[in-house]
This record gives structure tokens, C-alpha cells and sequence, in this order.
């Protein structure tokens, strides 16, 4: 599998299975930093009902995306080293819509709204639960 590297977040134009490098600067404490996710498009699939029926013809598709973040465990005591942890988050959207085109974006546009609440909802906890604190050498 190659990647396709996106410099820009707002330019994210997912077309295909494949993983995606996105790079992208976050706010934090008033600093902007770099960072950089990658994102797997796992699966594709699109449905074409039997129009023999005389019914409306529509298009089913699913994406599913993994995404990840390292975030530092924050709740270390003093005199402590904090540990990064990778937080990794997966989710899977299905859209239908009267076109493909419209079934593909409605779908992937879910599923990355999803993967990315989801690690801003859950990481930092996950980080602070899993990740650990190391004591700091003695000199």
C-alpha cells in the first residue's frame, strides 16, 4: 500500500483504498504545532440496487478510516518523565445518496468527522490511563 501525502487538512480529497499522510498544524495553548496523521481507507464498497423494480435508484457506499495521534500523559507528578502514547481511533460510515459521487463524500466526510472526534473526545484520557510516569535520575 502507498501513501499519498496531503500537506494541507482542508485539501483531504480521499478517492480510493489507500493510506493517506495528513499534515496539518493544531492549536495548542496558543501555539500552533505540526503534526501529522495517517489515514487508511480500509474498504469501498458501492451498491447499485435493482432498478427493475421502478424504484429510485440509489448508491450505497462505506468507508471505513483509522486514523492516529500521540499525545503525552499529562497527569504526571512532579519529578517525573511522561510517557507519549499512540491513540489510535477507527470508524466506519455508510451513506446513501440518489449519485455515487455524492454516496462516496457523504460517507467519507462521516467517517473522518468521527475518527477525529473521536481522538479529540478520547486520546488524552487514553494517554493519561495507559501511559506512564518514569522518575527522573537522581543526581
Amino acid at each position: 500500500m502507498t501513501s499519498q501525502v496531503i500537506i494541507d487538512a482542508d485539501s483531504l480529497d480521499i478517492q480510493a483504498m489507500g493510506e493517506y499522510i495528513v499534515k496539518y498544524r493544531l492549536p495548542v495553548d496558543g501555539k500552533l504545532l505540526r503534526a501529522q496523521s495517517v489515514i487508511t481507507v480500509i474498504e469501498k464498497s458501492t451498491t447499485d440496487p435493482d432498478t427493475s423494480t421502478g424504484s429510485t435508484k440509489t448508491f450505497t457506499t462505506q468507508y471505513s478510516l483509522t486514523d492516529s495521534k500521540i499525545f503525552k500523559k499529562n497527569d504526571c507528578p512532579i519529578g517525573t518523565f511522561p510517557s507519549a502514547v499512540n491513540y489510535v481511533a477507527v470508524a466506519t460510515k455508510t451513506a446513501t445518496a440518489a449519485t455515487e459521487v455524492q454516496a462516496d463524500m457523504l460517507a467519507k466526510q462521516a467517517a473522518e468527522i468521527a475518527v477525529m472526534k473521536d481522538i479529540l473526545t478520547n486520546g488524552q484520557t487514553y494517554a493519561n490511563i495507559h501511559g506512564a510516569c518514569t522518575q527522573k535520575p537522581q543526581i
